[in-house]
């Protein structure tokens, strides 16, 4: 659950955490600040995020340069001198060591588990399983703070994310800066060597090893990062196979599975707290409406590693690092680590205590100096900082708020830019050892609204201005399918924010078939397109500006809608998953569409320059319930509509919906959206094909006057989805257990 933060008196503070310990200089020296491009006599005038944009569009990894409207990534790198660099380096590394420490303290005394971590019995069975290995590739989240000190705020140990944008927005900023280092140089060979180090530790590894990305397919966030493994893992000679833990099984013979295929290895990007027991951290939260473990998924892959017939990447022990009340171990339990990693907790980690060891009244007093961090929450969702948050707003979430399961961490004072965001250095560890970096800029918690910036290390002997040379992609290229894709559809700068087409990306696998035929519901939805267009060209320009059509249909008619009206609208998808071949959902008709459709869209789309109305193009079996999990590649997915902020800032005013005949009623994920917008003052209008056609001879006007009506609100399972404003949504449920 998240709490809402008073910040009306707030400042604009920075990422928050922890207090600095001790001061961490180099050689005596406060650290140097980072440099941030041209304002700082650096080269950058020369690039800018729209070319950044065109790069990584020759690239066949999916990124997400926008969220919710605002720019995610940008071009202009964080210059990071080198003594700043080997700081973080060595930071990071004695962090992972300490980490490393706890591990073997709780292996010699499993009773912290229950006394201390609060672990659920599953948990505890993951922990055991694991035989305390916590460590493949972690990131450690580091600040610089204002007294010149290094504060480890955390470390990813379990689904560390961002690769993909620290390894190609490095690879195109080195290009661009010849004279300085790419600290993401050995980011690839740093995850392989993770890999195959756990290939080579199995009793019997097969002759071509085989590895499964196990993550959860129907939240895609991360989808070019695995991608990027992918393609890494390929190169390397890895048979590379895709699913969620609903697609892993075990032979007769011991071996684990994905879709049938024996594996070697499992790459777990599907957090280790999600595979257990699902419990609330808010007293008076709603019941989880799935709080029951994975326990068959987690047979298929226990009794394989333990045999040492399977190697998982990371290891389950995670279970204890990732949870943040080991940064409350390393204070309480001082005394039980060596010297040297309680110099390590004393300089980096900042201090920590659970919530139940403390007094409530005291924290109350001290409101300013302490921020609330849940055991397993993660990307800001359950962070919530003292000094940004009201008195009575900070009084009832400490009441409310599960002892057990959060801790208070010392708010430290991090640098600041001069535009007042702070740089979050993400420290990447693969087998103990540095391997990248991951910068992102935030004004207060690091979400996943935050900017990533591309990081480059400034060398010693670095002098001058480095000579800038144009950028060209020397990796792999996406096939022209998916590049031509994307550029049909790809709409002017003022709904490009709203775009996510991850399906365009399933044009590159050959081996998908991309039927296509004009059905009656087809030929209907084209007349819906055409009819709306006609609307659009006939309406006053202040009504074109300010309505946004929403197109809720099965995939193909949706996608034949906005053929059809291209020539009046930008066409923005909002499809953000792949077509596979063993689908829940038939994406593959959808993307058969989108092929056949995108030379009209191509042709209809004036480019920049025009404040044209929209539609927003969905594909209504995007929640259809999986028949049989074991053997569906769940390609769920939901709508990722624009939020009141963001529709206000664009003039939207009135959203007209079309919806198949006689289902007028929104999708269950765009309930919550809709009544906001009817709270906000957006109107909303409901129409199909037949009201459409019985209705246009009065003018858009009169069809969206006839047909308005307020959205209701309802329980779904979205309704555990809960509003965050500008950081988007958490994601509280399991889709494949609540179908179940």
């Amino acid at each position: 659950m998240t709490r809402q933060i008073d910040d009306t008196t707030a400042p604009q503070m920075d990422d928050a955490t922890a207090p600095p310990g001790p001061l961490h200089q180099a050689a005596g020296i406060p650290l140097p600040p980072a440099d941030r491009g041209p304002e700082h006599g650096l080269p950058g005038r020369d690039i800018n995020d729209a070319e950044l944009r065109s790069w990584l569009l020759d690239r066949s990894i999916h990124s997400l340069p926008f969220m919710d409207g605002n720019a995610r990534i940008r071009s202009s790198p964080c210059f990071v001198p080198s003594r700043r660099m080997k700081a973080l380096q060595k930071a990071a590394s004695a962090a992972c060591r300490a980490y490393d420490e706890l591990c073997d303290i709780v292996a010699r005394d499993p009773s912290h588990l229950t006394d201390f971590f609060s672990l659920t019995p599953v948990q505890k069975m993951l922990w055991y399983a694991s035989g305390s290995l916590w460590h493949g590739i972690a990131r450690a989240d580091i600040f610089c703070t204002t007294d010149g000190s290094l504060a480890v705020a955390e470390i990813n140990s379990d689904t560390p994310s961002g690769v993909d944008e620290a390894f190609l927005l490095g690879e195109f900023a080195a290009r661009k800066f010849p004279g300085f280092l790419n600290p993401n140089s050995r980011l690839r060979e740093s995850f392989l060597s993770v890999v195959r180090g756990a290939y080579r530790g199995l009793r019997s590894p097969s002759s071509v090893p085989a590895i499964a990305l196990v993550y959860p397919t129907d939240i895609p966030e991360d989808q070019g990062m695995l991608m990027l493994y992918q393609e890494w893992l390929e190169e390397a000679g890895f048979r590379v196979l895709a699913g969620s833990p609903s697609n892993l099984g075990r032979e007769d013979n011991g071996r684990a599975t994905m879709f049938g295929t024996e594996i070697d290895v499992l790459f777990r990007h599907y957090k280790t707290d999600w595979w257990c027991e699902r419990i609330n951290v808010w007293k008076d939260a709603r019941e989880i409406p799935d709080s029951s473990p994975l326990l068959g998924e987690l047979a298929n892959v226990l009794g394989p590693m333990v045999e040492g017939r399977l190697a998982v990447v990371n290891p389950f022990g995670a279970i204890v690092t990732q949870n943040k009340l080991s940064l409350a171990f390393f204070h309480e339990n001082l005394d039980l680590f060596s010297p040297q990693s309680q110099e390590t907790i004393r300089r980096y980690i900042p201090p920590t205590r659970r919530l139940s060891a403390c007094e409530v009244k005291a924290l109350e007093r001290e409101k300013d100096d302490w921020v609330l961090k849940s055991d397993y929450g993660c990307e800001g969702a359950e962070v919530i900082v003292g000094r940004l948050t009201g008195e009575e707003a900070w009084s009832e979430a400490l009441r409310l708020a599960e002892p057990a399961h959060w801790v208070v961490q010392r708010y430290f004072q991090a640098e600041r830019q001069d535009s007042g965001l702070t740089e979050n250095y993400g420290v990447y560890v693969a087998g103990g050892e540095p391997a990248g970096l991951y910068v992102r800029l935030a004004g207060r918690v690091t979400a996943n609204t935050a900017a990533v910036v591309p990081a480059l290390e400034r060398p010693l002997l670095a002098g001058g201005r480095p000579r800038v040379s144009p950028v060209q992609c020397g990796a792999s290229s996406c096939s022209e399918n998916v590049r031509s894709l994307i550029r049909a559809y790809t709409p002017s700068d003022r709904w490009l924010p709203f775009r996510m087409g991850l399906i365009l990306h399933s044009a590159a696998d050959p081996g998908i078939p991309v039927p296509f035929e004009e059905t009656p519901s087809v030929s209907a939805a084209m007349e819906t397109g055409e009819m709306l267009a006609d609307l659009i060209e006939s309406a006053p320009a202040e009504i074109e500006k300010s309505m946004l059509i929403v197109a809720d249909l099965d995939g193909v008619e949706s996608v034949a809608l906005g053929g059809h009206i291209a020539s009046r609208a930008d066409v923005v998808l909002q499809i953000e998953n792949l077509a596979h071949a063993r689908e829940s959902v038939p994406l593959r008709s959808t993307l058969g569409a989108l092929l056949h459709f995108a030379p009209l869209v191509a042709r209809n789309t004036p480019g920049n320059g025009f404040e044209r109305t929209a539609a927003i193009i969905l594909d209504r079996r995007r929640l259809s319930p999986l028949n049989s999990s074991a053997e569906q590649f769940n390609n769920r997915h939901w709508a990722y509509m624009p939020s009141v902020r963001a529709l206000e800032d664009l003039g939207i005013t009135a959203i007209l919906y079309v919806h198949p005949d006689g289902e007028a009623t929104e999708s269950d994920d765009l309930n919550e959206d809709f009544v906001q917008y009817a709270g906000s003052g957006i109107r909303i209008s409901y129409v199909s094909h037949r009201i459409i056609g019985a209705l246009s001879r009065g003018g858009i006007a009169r069809l969206l006057e006839a047909t308005e009506r307020k959205p209701v609100r309802r329980e779904t399972m979205f309704s555990y989805m809960l509003p965050r404003g500008d950081e988007g949504r958490i994601y509280l449920y399991n889709q494949e257990t609540a179908d179940k």
